[in-house]
């Protein structure tokens, strides 16, 4: 789910998820969304340890894209 999100150019956590909630197709409360957030930084950090994707930056300013 989340590799799919990516793209080419460097995205924030934030654009992540508003694609993810977009191809969710329907309103998150609001623990599901501090799920849903909480999953997907578990998984981007994962595929980045595992050079699956690859990241740039720290913090607020890390971006994350496709190898």
């Amino acid at each position: 789910f989340w590799p799919g999100l990516l793209t080419d150019q460097p995205q924030s956590n934030a654009e992540i998820m508003k694609a993810a909630i977009a191809k969710i197709g329907f309103a998150l409360s609001p623990g599901q969304m501090n799920q849903l957030a909480g999953r997907m930084t578990f998984a981007l950090n994962t595929f980045v340890k595992q050079n699956k994707i690859q990241d740039s930056g720290a913090g607020r300013d890390r971006r994350f894209f496709k190898k």
